[in-house]
């Protein structure tokens, strides 16, 4: 088993693990400052999934400076408040969100068209697919990843941005726990409060929805006793959705063994626990998870943990 070594330049070498939102972004800022990195990422291709995501206006500098604010508001709505409502669609109040007096508004989006933006970016030399890392190991100054074909790449920082059940984190943990210097409540499990099922719904008849046609995005969240729902109006007559259902620790705890037999056949029994909810754009939940691709469904864990080290 032969050892990669990525460094080619004269200064520190990044190893990236992970080609999420994070992973990405943190490899765009290293490339416009000619830092060398390199980004691993467990599956075997980039798949569109995910609902709405946001940005708030302090953000957007940033992507002014690194030229792709434009690009954003090709695929982008403004949000500018969110509406509250019991399960009854009864309303609780609204939080204004109107940040535009620091120059830019909030914006929602597509996750998946954001991320395809934030791939682009990186060059394909730079990232390599399926790299799931299995341990890791300081050696000499350097640090060494190995990833479960067999491969080992050898860099100076390594960064986690693999998700809340990282495999860097696990290693990391393992690593100070022999020493004896892991905090105790960082060996507890993530905590599930909420099972999700989330996606964005292309209406056949988006005329049935008016909050599309306005200039800001409709945001409304609905809590009722044991779940939550939420349905957003995007650009482009789209609308994300999203419904989370409270679950114990017991239950958590056996969700998390199920976890890989998740796909669009287990996510048919979730939708008709929740199919007849009122939907606050109209119509009912199961009428945007009928306009919705199955197997662009994502079926997530809502954890809680906070981490010491």
């Amino acid at each position: 088993m032969s050892t990669t070594n990525l460094e080619n330049k004269n200064v520190p070498t990044v190893l990236i693990v992970g080609a999420g939102i994070a992973g990405l972004m943190l490899g765009i800022l290293f490339e416009t400052i000619d830092i060398p990195y390199h980004i691993f990422d467990r599956t075997s291709a980039i798949r569109p999934l995910g609902s709405a995501m946001g940005l708030s206006s302090n953000t957007f500098p940033i992507f002014e400076q690194l030229g792709l604010y434009k690009e954003i508001m090709k695929f982008s709505i403004p949000f500018r408040s969110t509406e509250i409502f019991d399960s009854g669609l009864h309303k609780l109040g609204s939080i204004n969100l109107d940040h535009r007096l620091f120059g830019y508004d909030n914006a929602l989006f597509p996750r998946a068209k954001f991320h395809e933006l934030l791939l682009k970016q990186i060059p394909v030399d730079k990232i390599s697919y399926n790299k799931k890392v299995v341990s890791t190991e300081e050696k000499n100054g350097k640090t060494i990843i190995q990833c479960s074909d067999d491969s080992t790449y050898e860099g100076d920082i390594l960064v986690g941005a693999d998700g809340a059940y990282s495999g860097v984190r696990q290693s990391l943990y393992k690593h100070l726990d022999e020493k004896g210097m892991l905090p105790k409540s960082d060996l507890d499990d993530l905590e599930i409060g909420y099972l999700s099922m989330l996606g964005i719904a292309t209406p056949k008849n988006p005329e049935k929805y008016p909050q599309l046609k306005g200039e800001a995005t409709y945001l409304t969240n609905v809590i009722g006793t044991d779940k939550t729902w939420r349905a957003v109006s995007l650009a482009h007559n789209q609308i994300s959705w999203s419904m989370g259902i409270a679950v114990s620790k017991e239950e958590g705890q056996a969700l998390r063994f199920k976890n890989s037999e998740w796909g669009p056949k287990s996510n048919e029994v979730m939708i008709k626990g929740v199919d007849n909810l009122p939907c606050p754009l109209g119509g009912t939940m199961g009428e945007l998870i009928e306009d919705t691709p199955k197997e662009l469904i994502s079926k997530i864990f809502l954890e809680e943990k906070n981490f010491l080290t």
